[in-house]
């Protein structure tokens, strides 16, 4: 991992050691540091919703679904406008049934249009088309010919693409108040360990206890109900106001 990290930083143009990694996952945190090292890293990110890191993702974005459908009729005209409204409507009554069927209200819905224009010569181009449904010919010859490049005789839509989104509501972010560092409370003991103390031995911590604020230098191990965190010697935890914690190496 820590050789992928490098091969990215040197394909980026970016310095190794300018950046941070974040670590989530049932068992991120706990090799993360490791990672950091090796790959010339000296912050690393531990997060209070690790484990669940891509399920609360999930849970939180806005619902996105894409239509396609390949029209029978190409060519611009009046019958074509008329049927490419049709295959609109119907793309629409699909996505509230399908919205309906995930247990969300079809409210409050953004539809984006999008078309493939072939045109002779050129690869298809996608373009967006700037209104929710195609209003008349003429306007919509003026946009294909605008995007293309060439007359609307010589064109041809390949593709109809709706993208719909709904917007979701978004979790308030709670902020704790930072207590001192001094985190010897949530200190219970200490275990062995095969890497990250010089002396084999960690402090050991319940993750769970620590106040934002609070600093933890390594080699410590942290539980937590559903996660493992290891600070290995030479590095320092401390924990925001978030419930995150930044570990910084030196």
């Amino acid at each position: 991992m820590a050789d992928f990290i490098k091969h990215a930083n040197r394909e980026l143009g970016h310095q190794d050691g300018g950046q941070s990694l974040f670590a989530y996952g049932g068992n991120g945190g706990l090799f993360a540091c490791g990672v950091a090292e090796r790959a010339g890293l000296d912050q690393v990110y531990f997060f209070s919703l690790g484990p669940v890191f891509s399920a609360f993702g999930s849970s939180v974005s806005d619902i996105s679904h894409v239509y396609e459908r390949a029209p029978q009729v190409t060519a611009i005209s009046e019958g074509a406008v008329s049927d490419w409204n049709r295959i609109l409507q119907e793309i629409k009554n699909e996505s509230s049934r399908d919205l309906l069927g995930q247990g969300i209200k079809p409210e409050r819905i953004e539809y984006a249009i999008e078309l493939e224009i072939a045109c002779p010569g050129k690869p298809a181009m996608a373009a967006t088309y700037p209104q929710a449904s195609f209003r008349d010919v003429q306007s919509f010859r003026t946009f294909c010919e605008k995007k293309s490049g060439v007359g609307a005789d010589k064109i041809a839509i390949e593709l109809i693409r709706v993208r719909i989104r709904k917007p979701m509501p978004k979790p308030a972010v709670l902020e704790k108040p930072l207590a001192g560092t001094d985190s010897s409370h949530a200190r219970k003991g200490t275990r062995k360990v095969a890497w990250g103390s010089s002396q084999g031995e960690a402090q050991l911590f319940e993750w769970e206890a620590l106040q934002p604020g609070n600093r933890v230098a390594g080699c410590a191990v942290l539980e937590g109900a559903t996660s493992t965190y290891l600070v290995p010697e030479g590095w320092a935890l401390v924990l925001d106001k978030y419930g995150n914690a930044k570990v910084n190496r030196g």
